[in-house]
């Protein structure tokens, strides 16, 4: 019984009674019975608890079909025995119910837009019931399924609403986003102020009540962290904060205790999902203000590992998920230094890890990537897991594609990247990477929100990209940890991202997707920025930087190239000047030359109106007694990044001009110098903006 979850292995009872069970199904195709359809309901649950979702949901498609068929949904137009009604009436709502749920949480339209139009018999005698045996107890415990189940179908009719909603492609507006929120909460308070005794809560002890109330908070958390990351008023509203962060309390509070009472051992769907849910919940959604207790968090991590660990015996869902905490944790060497974070995160994964590499050096360089191979090879590593700032991130996305690709040495990761017309050792056969990888960053640069991954060669000292689909799986967002990030690279890369926004809206190949992203970003950005470096501790304004990040990178990614500010960059790493400082010397001396060039005249003006229109720049101009009318794009950046006491010159950082003509030559190979906005193509070029930068 130890490859039960392995679904896919003949050998196992549970492949060859769903074989069967498939076979006996299918033999029944095209004729449509009240039995047809509640069998193709379990089906649909059983390939959702293999990972197998679209075949699970293409189950429920066919039920639907069979239940139109057979006028299922709606009220027998002829008179029919009240034994065949309660059937219909039963089927018809668990199967909307179900198909609801399974939208739901695949974050899909519902199948069924309205709910059956068969009513469900308030005779309770008609639903029968299930006794239950518990130790403890001096007889069967009845499950009262006919509340049960009718309380369970009035939710789940406002959980297919909510999937309608959110998932059917309709573009919502903020304000309409909000009215509908407000709606569904009042709706869920009204369904939960009139629970019938017995589930009420102060009345809830059995599984079958505790996961109904779990997956009401459930469905609170999701429509309140909605709100919050939807609208700016919803950001300072203390009322939603407050209620989500209740709903996120008590949704844990009752995890806990049906552990308590009732353990993790039983095969349970929901149960994975939710744990799942709460996991990755405790992880990316930390109170910016009011950290959550260290203990208190790594207990939770605890419970939810516990919880997967045991369910990943019964299902093979549990299984993937659990793998997703166990694996390689990467880690910066400030954070392993400086602070606890490192031995925190290790002991709360405990014998789950597989090995732990402190540190890379800056613009990743490919011999150290391949020290970090030879130290994985042996251990059949499953999941990676970063804690630290860019360099860190690119070294983990390079390292899982090697071992995709079974690359083990530098020239062999020299086959992968780059294209034919740069690399003519590049492989044609490239594999995408298959392990996991969830980051942790502690910095701005944005990486672990990119396809894309950049090293160092350590013989021609050029960084490469590598770039096919090699993104990390999750990022995990935690302000209070970036205050262990040193305030000049945290503020630097800050400009590196400021760098994202801006050559994207400069660049001649901008589109209305990509200009409302990176305008988006470079507002919070810019102003997040400022408010770091007057107070460090602000973790608000931290919060603030990461989200405009986010924007940044969808910019990117909306199919953007960027400029001669990344390719040159790309050049200085191997002199060891970091990635956020290259942004600093570099983006407004080519925001100055592609001016000179006429370039890009209008795409800079629109990116100065954006600027301009921000308090935090306006005040600032007005310190340094400056006129709006007389400053372009550069001097706007030149005197942000002076502000924030970044350096402005090569020679702050020791580049001199013998540098200058390896690194023009090296920048012509980079793949975003020829997409400019003034295409680059000689080293005089290069080395013109370069001058503008020396600082001699």
């Amino acid at each position: 019984m130890s490859h039960w979850p392995q679904f896919w292995n003949p050998r196992t009872l549970g492949y060859q009674f769903l074989a069967e069970a498939r076979r006996l199904w299918e033999l029944e195709i095209g004729n449509a019975r009240l039995t047809t359809i509640q069998a193709a309901i379990v089906l649909s649950l059983v390939h959702d608890a293999n990972g197998s979702d679209e075949v699970g949901r293409s189950y429920l498609t066919q039920a639907v079909a069979a239940a139109h068929a057979m006028h299922l949904f709606s009220t027998p137009t002829k008179n029919s025995d009240d034994l065949e009604y309660y059937a219909r009436a039963f089927t018809a709502w668990a199967l909307f119910g179900l198909q609801a749920v399974h939208s739901f949480h695949v974050f899909r339209a519902p199948i069924l837009s309205m709910p059956p139009s068969i009513q469900l018999s308030t005779q309770d005698d008609c639903y029968g019931d299930f006794g239950l045996r518990y130790p403890s107890a001096k007889g069967p415990v009845s499950v009262n399924y006919a509340n049960t189940f009718r309380t369970l179908s009035e939710f789940r009719v406002i959980i297919n609403d909510v999937a309608a909603v959110f998932f059917s492609g309709f573009k919502n507006t903020p304000d309409t986003i909000v009215d509908r929120i407000k709606g569904f909460c009042i709706r869920l308070d009204s369904w939960y102020r009139s629970l019938s005794p017995g589930l009420k809560p102060t009345e809830i002890l059995f599984p079958w009540q505790l996961k109904l109330h779990m997956h009401y908070y459930n469905l609170i958390v999701c429509l309140l962290e909605t709100l919050r990351m939807t609208t700016a008023p919803a950001l300072v509203d203390d009322s939603v904060q407050k209620a989500l962060s209740d709903a996120k309390i008590k949704m844990e509070t009752l995890l806990r205790l049906y552990y308590l009472r009732h353990g993790f051992g039983s095969y349970d769907i929901f149960i994975v999902i939710l744990l799942a849910f709460i996991g990755f919940m405790h992880a990316k959604t930390l109170d910016s203000s009011k950290m959550v207790d260290l203990e208190s968090r790594k207990s939770t991590v605890v419970l939810v590992v516990k919880g997967l660990g045991d369910q990943s015996n019964n299902c093979y869902l549990a299984r993937v998920v659990f793998r997703l905490l166990k694996g390689s944790i990467g880690t910066s060497r400030s954070l392993s230094k400086n602070t606890s974070y490192v031995e925190d995160l290790k002991s709360a994964l405990g014998d789950r890890i597989a090995d732990v590499h402190i540190g890379i050096s800056p613009h990743t360089p490919i011999l150290e990537i391949v020290d970090i191979l030879a130290e994985v090879k042996p251990l059949n590593i499953d999941c990676i897991v970063t804690l630290g700032a860019g360099s860190i991130t690119d070294g983990a996305k390079l390292v899982r594609f090697a071992i995709a690709n079974d690359t083990w040495t530098e020239e062999e990761v020299g086959t992968l990247w780059g294209g034919k017309s740069h690399n003519p050792h590049k492989r044609e056969d490239l594999h995408k990477p298959t392990i996991p990888l969830i980051c942790i960053p502690t910095s701005l640069s944005g990486g672990e929100y990119q396809a894309i991954a950049g090293a160092t060669d350590s013989k021609s000292k050029a960084k490469h990209t590598f770039e096919p689909n090699v993104d990390p799986d999750l990022v995990i967002q935690d302000p209070q940890l970036t205050t262990t990030t040193p305030q000049k690279i945290w503020l630097s890369t800050g400009i590196r991202s400021v760098d994202h926004c801006v050559e994207t809206l400069c660049s001649l190949q901008s589109n209305d997707d990509g200009d409302a992203w990176a305008a988006r970003g470079l507002e919070k950005l810019i102003s997040g920025l400022l408010r770091c470096k007057h107070d460090p501790q602000d973790l608000d304004a931290r919060h603030l930087c990461q989200t405009g990040v986010v924007e940044a990178m969808r910019a990117v990614s909306s199919g953007v190239p960027l400029g001669a500010s990344h390719a040159i960059g790309h050049q200085l790493g191997p002199l060891n000047v970091g990635h956020g400082e290259t942004s600093c010397i570099l983006l407004p001396a080519v925001c100055k030359f592609n001016a000179r060039k006429n370039a890009n005249n209008d795409h800079q003006k629109r990116t100065v109106d954006i600027l301009l229109k921000q308090d935090t720049v306006k005040s600032l101009l007005a310190e340094k007694k400056v006129s709006e009318e007389d400053v372009d794009l550069g001097d706007i950046l030149d005197l942000i990044i002076r502000e924030l006491e970044m350096p402005r010159t090569l020679k702050d950082v020791g580049v001199t001009s013998e540098h200058f003509p390896g690194l023009a030559e090296n920048s012509l190979n980079d793949i975003w110098i020829k997409t400019n906005a003034y295409a680059i193509t000689k080293t005089d070029e290069v080395i013109e903006i370069l001058e503008a930068v020396a600082g001699n």
